[in-house]
């Protein structure tokens, strides 16, 4: 199941839904398309990643209603102060709105930290660990600016009083040693890591595993797509190699 598989398995399988959206202009086949991906979503067992409809429907009205009041193109709807280009466009924007945020979702839907960072290849999987690393120590360095603050106080240096610019000043005077603090910490990081052979290791999953047959699968897709000779089958025979790879 598609709620099993790895960040790039996910992606092969949700991407081409998302490009799809953005080439079709019909709100009828954007509809069906829309079907399809919350058919592969069911499939893959991302029922979880459909709760963001909740936001999504709303602003997807939105979207609609704002076209249909700016969008000025085409005949006038009888009775009504829209044009049916207003309203065809208004649709089709809300439409391609939905998938796009539920394919989107439903790619990150379930996965933590961890799991997206190992799907990183090289040097992006070391740098995005590096960057999830420092977001976690965002509260420590919120702790040293205030234990500085709060020294500086002591020795009658108040930090937060006075004019805008006298409190500027002396914040200013704390980011040398706000610096060293943190530089200093990241040395012991780093060697900690060191020390416990960061980046030797094979935890992470191999990418081949759950990439290869989804790889095939969205290639297959896209050939149905371009090499359709009906326009009116090509959304299901687009969607279908997708629609097994969501339950592989």
């Amino acid at each position: 199941m598609l709620s099993r598989r790895s960040l790039p398995a996910r992606i092969l399988v949700l991407g081409p839904f998302m490009i799809a959206s953005l080439l079709l202009s019909d709100p009828l086949r954007l509809s069906l398309l829309l079907t399809f991906l919350m058919a592969s979503l069911a499939l893959g067992g991302l029922w979880a990643a459909m709760r963001i409809l909740r936001f999504a429907v709303p602003m997807a009205l939105v979207i609609a209603v704002m076209n249909l009041i700016l969008v000025r193109t085409g005949p006038r709807v009888d009775g009504l102060p829209i044009t049916e280009g207003g309203l065809l466009f208004g649709t089709s924007m809300a439409l391609r709105s939905l998938v796009v945020i539920l394919s989107s979702v439903a790619a990150f839907s379930g996965l933590g930290a961890r799991e997206v960072a190992a799907s990183m290849p090289g040097i992006l999987f070391r740098t995005s660990f590096l960057v999830f690393l420092s977001s976690r120590l965002l509260p420590v360095f919120a702790r040293d600016a205030q234990d500085l603050v709060q020294a500086a106080e002591i020795r009658g240096a108040p930090v937060g009083r006075g004019p805008w610019r006298k409190r500027l000043s002396s914040a200013a005077r704390l980011v040398l040693p706000l610096a060293v603090l943190s530089l200093d910490r990241s040395m012991v990081i780093g060697e900690a890591m060191e020390a416990r052979g960061f980046g030797l290791s094979r935890w992470r999953r191999p990418m081949g595993v759950d990439f290869a047959p989804h790889a095939l699968l969205a290639a297959i897709s896209i050939l149905a797509w371009l090499l359709s000779p009906w326009d009116s089958i090509r959304i299901v025979l687009f969607s279908v190699p997708l629609l097994v790879g969501a339950a592989l």
